[in-house]
């Protein structure tokens, strides 16, 4: 076309489209075989010249430079979620320039401007009203426009950047840069923003330690909470070491760093020195001797960082002590990144700082790079108070900061007792303990390896006169981390330790009185102080020679069933083992007293969708007196069943507990999502039926973004999988009717409920609406429709705020899990084949994990059927 034409749908007369010179209309439409009928107004003089589509579709198919051409003519693309966008040229003082015209679903209108000659680009938001900030690189080759509030809504470009696309991103979908990435641009250029991969809210990070929450656990705490008080109170994350607390202003939208560049000089062999200057004069915060500051730099587009302890601090910069691992990414990428390279810096933390006004000796007692925070003692106490530094290290070339330590104490600022591992062997517990002992009363901090502080913790402990405190450079929380690779988090000669003896394997003939006596042994040795071992284990003993049974104390029955989680070798999601609720209903005895119990059991477990693991215990019953037992596979189950035309109606896996039920008298309507009562049995009443009421009905409609015809369909899931037919093997008992629930997994819905063929099988069903190719395997149809259902149950439960995991997510989780039980020292234990997802297996991280396939008591086991 050459001139402008306005195209409307008919009957309208509001212009959708408008065709300028020398831009291609219709070529999509008709070379896709879906012409459409729009009205034309010619708005100037206007020449057309037609194409033919079997031409314009041979070019196209040809690929190349005619294709590029031809796509870059068509007037009007529509974008996922950027709505519509109309590209003409134009002429802006005299300066040729193609123009796209973005027409968002919200109503916004954006307008970029690119001048090939020169070459330059310009985009701006359109309604923008009010005051806005413009920001110049240092060269002032490129603006960048924001609101007060930090929101992109123009760019200025001169010349070639490698970050225009993630610019343009910022201004398209209204990105917006905090406080100290306007600093970065503004001193460097350049936009330290993470890459798509990394701002996917995949939640696998582990934030808290202490407590186990991820970053889904905290986003989604985030959503209620208005400070980071509250996430510590919903999560606890922040409230035990403190080490995760710089990093809860993340997920509340105001996440406090300093922007830093970074210098390195040697510290010793093995050992660097890290300087971080201030990039303007704005002061960095203010730290205290002995408190750490976690450093991030924005690596292949993903922030990563660790925290270390800072030996230095003023205004101005930091100064720390680096150690180099063998296999530490952050440290070793510190080692090689050029001066001046900008990183962010979190606020300092951390609480093992003695006070200047303290009058005691300040003993430090610390080994290789622990030395850091003794260093930073000295520098700002050694005026104060008296400090004395033990300082064990494998040689002098290796110790760092062991001249300015020397120097400290030939000038009678410090006392220090030098400890070499190459001619002295091992620093002694003894004689640690005895020099502190010539101190009287006075503050020790230890720091070094975990095992380091363990045996010289537990020896000057014995001194009631000592204040300890400890620091370690190897806290989940102050790691170096591992390279993402198969076995990274590995502890190399790993040997496992169990205080209470090796653990029983389940299926192995042991008698109850010795299950019980090694199960009260771990209980004694994970929960001190709560029993007096040998006569617990007589009274238990006692009780199992008299009546075949012995009588937990809720306490123990707790810990049995939260062990028996962690040592379920089929279950990846075991990071939450300890949060294991329960509820402790052994002395009932009446079948519809037992089922409101499973019915509450439901109302808590959902708590609004924000679902809790929870357990219920009944009565194991005695030697002669069977327990209570459910017919239900789990609480909640969707009846099947075949009709006399062959017809199968719901889930197949549940036909033939659904004919037993059935035979009490239950009948079903004819749906294919129809959950089943419950039947409870018990020797003196038989088996007794049980209706759900409907707030123990919970179900999530399943639909999705892009395929509207999916709600139509009336898929659903009920969202607590909550198991009822396993048995909890504890301490030489048997409890046979224990339904327990934790969250489902995507997979377990979209890869086998609902497509197992001989479960509900509708991968072809499904294929054949999203209109795929079935008459051959190499359309690869199952998998595409298999993803869309994924897709679908993830964003389904997401809209309808009911909890769920996703198989990526979970596998990193549980490598979390492994990596807290070797710090434990316990070998964390798996079947392969149930850890690694049914979906996208080879693309999880724990595809090339092997792991021991050993199961340990306490255990949940499987049970026959009672019906």
């Amino acid at each position: 076309v050459a001139g402008e034409v306005a195209l409307s749908q008919p009957g309208s007369l509001q212009p959708s489209e408008t065709i300028r010179a020398g831009l291609l209309f219709g070529d999509s439409e008709v070379i896709a075989g879906t012409p459409r009928r729009e009205q034309a107004v010619a708005l100037t003089s206007v020449e057309v010249l037609s194409f033919d589509a079997r031409l314009l579709a041979n070019c196209q198919q040809q690929g190349g430079r005619i294709s590029t051409i031809l796509t870059a003519l068509a007037s009007a693309h529509k974008l996922p979620q950027l709505g519509t966008v109309y590209r003409y040229l134009a002429q802006v003082d005299h300066q040729p320039c193609l123009v796209s015209d973005y027409a968002k679903p919200s109503g916004q209108r954006i307008r970029v401007r690119y001048f090939a000659h020169l070459p330059q680009l310009e985009a701006a938001r359109q309604d923008v009203s009010g005051a806005t900030v413009t920001l110049a690189s240092p060269d002032r080759s490129r603006l960048i426009v924001l609101t007060p509030a930090g929101i992109v809504t123009g760019l200025t470009v001169h010349g070639e950047w490698n970050q225009l696309p993630d610019a343009m991103s910022l201004v398209l979908r209204g990105g917006s840069l905090a406080d100290w990435q306007r600093k970065a641009f503004q001193s460097s250029g350049e936009l330290l923003l993470e890459n798509a991969t990394s701002r996917t809210p995949a939640g696998a990070e582990i934030i808290c330690a202490c407590t186990n929450s991820t970053t889904s656990m905290l986003r989604a705490a985030a959503r209620n909470a208005t400070c980071v008080d509250d996430l510590t109170r919903t999560t606890g994350a922040g409230g035990i070491c403190g080490g995760c607390r710089a990093r809860l202003p993340l997920f509340l939208g105001h996440l406090e760093v300093s922007l830093c560049r970074l210098r390195r000089t040697p510290l010793a062999e093995g050992a660097i020195r890290i300087g971080l200057e201030a990039v303007d004069e704005t002061p960095l915060p203010a730290a205290q001797a002995g408190q750490f500051i976690r450093v991030e730099a924005l690596i292949d587009g993903a922030w990563v960082g660790r925290p270390y302890t800072l030996i230095g601090a003023s205004a101005r910069a930091y100064e720390l002590g680096v150690k180099l691992e063998e296999n530490g990414f952050f440290s070793n990428w510190l080692n090689t990144a050029t001066d001046g390279t900008l990183v962010r810096v979190l606020p300092p933390q951390g609480d093992v700082c003695p006070a200047a006004d303290d009058p005691r000796p300040l003993l430090y007692v610390v080994a290789g790079i622990g030395v850091t925070p003794a260093v930073a003692g000295v520098r700002q106490l050694a005026t104060h108070r008296p400090i004395h530094v033990l300082y064990s290290f494998r040689s002098p070339a290796v110790a760092a900061c062991l001249d300015e330590l020397q120097t400290a104490a030939a000038t009678g600022h410090i006392q220090l007792l030098q400890h070499c591992t190459a001619e002295l062997g091992r620093l002694d517990a003894e004689a640690v303990a005895k020099f502190a002992a010539t101190l009287g009363a006075a503050e020790v901090v230890v720091c070094g390896p975990g095992d380091f502080n363990r045996m010289v913790l537990s020896k000057l402990a014995e001194n009631p006169a000592l204040t300890l405190k400890a620091d370690s450079f190897d806290h989940p929380q102050r790691g170096e981390g591992q390279l993402l690779q198969p076995g990274g988090w590995r502890r190399k000669n790993f040997t496992p330790d169990y205080p209470a003896g090796p653990p029983i394997p389940r299926g192995a003939k042991v008698p109850p009185a010795e299950q019980a006596e090694q199960f009260l042994r771990e209980f004694a040795a994970e929960c001190p102080g709560r029993c007096q071992l040998p006569e617990r284990i007589q009274q238990a003993q006692d009780e199992l020679a008299d009546s075949g049974v012995w009588n937990m104390t809720a306490e123990e029955l707790g810990f049995a069933a939260r062990i028996a989680w962690r040592n379920a070798e089929r279950c990846v999601g075991r990071l939450y083992w300890n949060g294991l609720h329960l509820r402790d209903c052994r002395h009932m005895t009446e079948p519809a007293q037992m089922a409101e119990a499973m019915f509450e059991h439901l109302r808590f477990a959902w708590n609004g969708g924000d679902l809790r693991p929870a357990i219920t215990v009944f009565s194991p019953g005695t030697r002669d007196v069977p327990g209570p037992r459910i017919w239900n596979p789990q609480l909640l189950r969707y009846a099947g069943y075949r009709l006399r035309s062959g017809k199968q109606i719901g889930d197949p896996a549940q036909n033939a507990v659904t004919e037993k039920i059935m035979q009490l008298g239950w009948q079903p309507a004819g749906t294919d999502f129809e959950l089943l009562p419950l039947v409870i049995q018990t020797a003196e009443h038989g088996p007794r039926m049980f209706e759900l009421p409907a707030d123990c009905r919970p179900e999530v409609r399943l639909s999705h973004p892009q395929h509207n015809w999916l709600l139509e369909r009336g898929l659903k899931w009920y969202a607590i999988p909550a198991v009822s037919d396993m048995a909890l093997d504890a301490g030489g008992i048997m409890y046979r009717m224990i339904p327990f629930n934790g969250w489902y997994l995507n997979t377990e819905i979209a890869a086998r409920n609902l497509t197992d063929s001989n479960r509900y099988n509708l991968l072809p069903e499904l294929a054949e609406r999203m209109g795929l190719d079935l008459s051959s395997e190499r359309t690869l149809w199952r998998d595409r429709a298999m993803l869309m259902l994924h897709e679908a149950v993830l964003h389904s439960f997401d809209r309808a705020g009911v909890k769920i995991a996703d198989h990526h997510s979970v596998c990193h989780e549980f490598l979390e899990f492994c990596r807290n039980e070797q710090a434990a020292g316990r070998e964390p234990t798996g079947k392969w084949m149930w850890l690694v997802p049914p979906f996208s297996s080879s693309a999880t991280i724990l595809y090339q994990e092997p792991f021991r396939d050993r199961a340990f008591k306490p255990a949940y086991c499987l049970q026959k059927p009672v019906w």
